[in-house]
């Protein structure tokens, strides 16, 4: 099975794409003028997966810390 069809079927590595795929935008970005809308996205994104863990303790031990370190 390939990585992206896990994606499909696990819930966790969904949500895990909704905050990553922001995150990896913004730290990647070179354009000033998309910059704050960029970190803005994944701020918010980040701050939406961080209240899913406080109301259901979902994600795995692995995202909780990416999470922290990023």
């Amino acid at each position: 099975m390939s990585k992206k069809s896990v994606l499909l079927v696990d819930d966790n590595a969904i949500s895990h794409e909704h905050w990553e795929k922001p995150y990896q935008t913004a730290i990647t970005e070179t354009d000033w003028s998309k910059m704050e809308d960029r970190i803005e996205a994944a701020d918010s994104a980040l701050g939406a997966r961080l209240h899913e863990f406080s109301v259901n303790h979902s994600g795995t031990p692995e995202e909780n810390q990416r999470i922290m370190m990023d």
